[in-house]
């Protein structure tokens, strides 16, 4: 499967999670060979189950072998101070 073909499915399957019209709790940063570096915005996501489906989901696709995935509230956070 190509890059270009794992990141439609990518997004195509969380745009089937996310309400429409609203804001995307997860953002894409880069989709490679097996891998999907993504950032999730906790605070958008219903709840911890939501999220594990999410994550299940992405794994399930086939080509997805790892996620990287960093949490939108501790970007730019100092990694010596609590976020």
């Amino acid at each position: 499967m190509t890059t270009d073909t794992l990141s439609s499915q990518v997004r195509r399957s969380i745009d089937a999670i996310t309400d429409e019209g609203a804001a995307s709790p997860i953002e894409v940063l880069f989709v490679g060979e097996g891998a999907v570096w993504l950032v999730a915005d906790p605070d958008s996501i219903d709840s911890d189950e939501a999220m594990i489906d999410l994550f299940r989901t992405l794994e399930a696709i086939p080509g997805v072998e790892t996620l990287y995935v960093e949490r939108a509230d501790t970007i730019g956070a100092d990694p010596g101070q609590p976020s």
